[in-house]
């Protein structure tokens, strides 16, 4: 049976599943389950996590936190992490820490500026704090 017939089958005549045995059951769900729903679960979880980066972003892109240190010189991943609360750019989304890509594009860009005009008081990174 394909899922085709299945469906046209039970559309033609919804209560012929009442007459269905235990066996054409089980394998109606199992091509259900296989042919539409896991897919569905599938394309609806990863819309969702788009959806909510999107909302927990305003629509930024963000990219990886190890992606993030290297452009900024080279720091590690921990080091941003630890020190998340003087890097605004730094967020949690689900389990992984990522950084809005316009945001440290934005930050890359001012200390460079700083850095350009001579100010030697404007430290290239945030004081770091250290335990």
């Amino acid at each position: 049976m394909t899922l085709a017939d299945l469906a046209s089958s039970i559309m033609q005549n919804p209560a012929a599943i009442q007459d269905m045995n235990l066996e054409d059951t089980r394998d109606a769900l199992w091509l259900l389950l296989n042919a539409i729903i896991l897919p569905l679960l599938g394309h609806f979880a990863l819309l969702s996590d788009r959806a909510g980066r999107k909302r927990a972003t305003g629509g930024e892109r963000l990219i990886p936190i190890d992606e993030a240190a290297l452009r900024m010189g080279g720091l590690s991943p921990r080091t941003l992490i630890a020190h998340r609360d003087e890097f605004a750019f730094i967020t949690k989304v689900g389990g992984r820490w990522m950084a809005s890509e316009a945001g440290l594009d934005k930050w890359i860009a001012e200390e460079e500026r700083q850095r350009s005009v001579g100010d030697r008081k404007t430290r290239v990174l945030p004081k770091l704090r250290l335990a």
